[in-house]
């Protein structure tokens, strides 16, 4: 089991304070629950999210949309929390192993070509990107 910490630039996301509670439960849940593969990267059901959130599909889709951008779907049920990995990745052994991470699990082409293009160009991680990019496509369905 791994262990899953907020830190405090979490709660001052762009639009958090004016979302629903349930928008907020749900990107909460997002970053993080037990079902993710490297920060905020996700395979779940809606029937599983609700097991943990208590929100039927229905709720869960109005919260999707009320986060927009922020969550990215991808087909088989892949959920992408595009922020997650600045609210936990602080120096270069997390950089190393969110690439180890992301090597590893075979992933949606189209989610890890978005995640390494985000993240390789955030300019906190730069000076780890430049020495260890993360992968853009690795064995990918």
């Amino acid at each position: 089991m791994h262990y899953e910490y907020i830190r405090p630039s979490f709660w001052t996301e762009p639009d958090f304070e004016e979302w629903t509670p349930f928008a907020r439960t749900l990107y909460l849940w997002a970053a993080t629950n037990p079902y993710q593969v490297a920060p905020g990267i996700t395979r779940a059901t809606p029937l599983q999210i609700q097991a943990m959130t208590g929100m039927p599909a229905v709720l869960q889709a109005d919260a999707l949309r009320e986060i927009g951008e922020r969550i990215a779907l991808y087909r088989g049920g892949w959920l992408w929390l595009r922020a997650r990995l600045k609210h936990v990745c602080c120096n270069e052994s997390h950089w190393k192993r969110v690439c180890k991470l992301m090597s590893e699990v075979v992933l949606p082409q189209q989610l890890v070509a978005d995640f390494a293009r985000r993240y390789n160009s955030y300019a906190p991680f730069k000076k780890f990107s430049k020495k260890e990019p993360l992968p853009d496509g690795v064995d990918t369905v």
